[in-house]
């Protein structure tokens, strides 16, 4: 992994952070460590960031963002659901009457207290989750 605050699971590295910004900010952070705004593929990895995203948090005793929000890789693209690093969606774990769908709600946020997804304008105030292949 690129240095000691970034995890490691499986063939993943994943950082956390509360450097807040819109979902660009987001990439530009994760892209300068050659990483994408993180995906998930299973129940076990959304309890993975779930964790690393409370971890985070709990460090400065504030939230990130707009309601403890952190950006995850997906947007919809009008048709459907896209991961930034190009994988397959074949996992969600979107919060009551999520996602609404909404036309400007194109980025996905974890909200942390609530440890659900939810769909929001790209341009919301949050923190966000990066993984890196290794």
């Amino acid at each position: 992994c690129p240095s000691e605050v970034w995890v490691k699971r499986g063939s993943h590295c994943h950082l956390a952070s509360c450097n807040t910004g819109d979902m660009q900010h987001a990439r530009e952070q994760c892209s300068s460590f050659g990483a994408t705004v993180a995906s998930v593929h299973d129940v076990n990895e959304e309890l993975f960031v779930e964790w690393l995203a409370m971890s985070e948090q709990s460090i400065d005793g504030i939230s990130c963002g707009v309601n403890g929000s952190m950006y995850l890789g997906l947007t919809s693209n009008g048709i459907g659901w896209v991961w930034d690093d190009d994988s397959t969606f074949d996992f969600n774990n979107w919060g009551t009457g999520e996602p609404s769908d909404d036309s400007d709600s194109r980025c996905v946020v974890l909200v942390t207290p609530e440890k659900v997804w939810n769909d929001v304008p790209c341009n919301i105030t949050a923190g966000y989750i990066c993984k890196l292949n290794v």
